[in-house]
């Protein structure tokens, strides 16, 4: 996974990583990247990821703005979902992308930011799911999916 060099990692473990966008020194937003996997399941539908999705954000959760599928460049599934809701008194945006080469190899992207910053996330989130590329593994039984930058 690259990025822009405007985000900074926060936190990380071998499954996932905190990223912030920084732009001129101001906090934009923030980038959380999870890898799942559940070999041998079934494909996560986008009603499906909707309810997770809006299980996670609990009482901060508004509204959806838009749920799509289709595919990457890549050719990986792609499922998008655009909420809006509000926490602490702020407009939030969360940007939430399911990324999928099959069953074992999944990747969550969530990205957050406040709604008046949504002009500075404009391009960011299609560039960091650009750059995404599942790793192969190294041997037969090697773990599918993990992060690393």
């Amino acid at each position: 996974m690259l990025y822009d060099r405007r985000w900074h990692v926060m936190d990380e473990d071998a499954l996932s990583v905190a990223l912030r966008f920084v732009d001129r020194g101001e906090l934009v937003a923030q980038c959380n990247v999870a890898a799942v996997a559940a070999p041998g399941a079934e494909p996560v539908t986008l009603e499906a990821f909707q309810r997770d999705v809006q299980k996670s954000l609990g009482a901060t959760f508004g509204e959806f703005v838009r749920a799509t599928q289709g595919t990457t460049p890549r050719g990986y599934r792609l499922l998008d979902v655009l909420v809006h809701g509000q926490a602490a008194g702020l407009p939030i945006v969360w940007h939430y992308f399911h990324l999928s080469e099959g069953s074992d190899r999944q990747v969550v992207l969530a990205f957050t930011y406040e709604q008046g910053l949504a002009d500075a996330m404009v391009g960011q989130a299609e560039a960091f799911l650009g750059r995404v590329q599942f790793e192969r593994p190294a041997a037969r039984g090697a773990p599918g999916a993990g992060i690393t930058r």
